[in-house]
């Protein structure tokens, strides 16, 4: 196995003493190399994570996914849901699209991502119309709020 390894890796072997185990080399190379140690750094990030300007919800998403695995490796599957939808529409970054999204209990990340994505493009496809509205009627445009509909679970989703 010692032979194998090369790089930063194959630099490790400098530490090992000579009677080392296998079980040795696993041990610093997981401390050198591994996320465990990591985990409180990877629940800060996920903490903190906020959607940029301009930055898609799939790339939010992949994000998020990607941090939730580094930082609750080995946690169980109820609280890696839990965090996934909280953290998620916490970064969203949008106060009616996150209340928007909770209203509809998403039970998991990859849905709570769906009904972001859904939630904003119907919010976009109701902005462009009212924005075409507006440049017919001769450039007297009305201001109005900007509007979220709620996506309606079908029957036999969810809950």
């Amino acid at each position: 196995m010692c032979a194998s390894l090369d790089g930063p890796a194959g630099q490790v072997l400098w530490k090992l003493p000579t009677n080392a185990t296998a079980a040795d080399l696993e041990r610093l190379l997981q401390t050198r190399f591994g996320t465990q140690l990591q985990a409180e750094s990877f629940k800060a990030k996920l903490h903190t994570c906020c959607r940029a300007q301009g930055e898609t919800l799939q790339d939010l998403y992949r994000d998020i996914s990607r941090l939730i695995q580094l930082a609750h490796s080995g946690a169980g599957d109820k609280l890696v849901r839990y965090v996934g939808v909280e953290s998620f529409v916490t970064a969203l970054n949008d106060k009616d699209l996150e209340y928007e999204v909770l209203k509809l209990e998403p039970t998991d990340l990859e849905e709570a991502a769906s009904i972001a994505v859904k939630l904003e493009a119907l919010s976009d496809s109701v902005d462009a119309r009212a924005a075409n509205s507006s440049e017919r009627a001769g450039g007297r445009a009305q201001s109005h709020p900007r509007t979220v509909f709620a996506v309606r679970r079908q029957a036999g989703q969810g809950q």
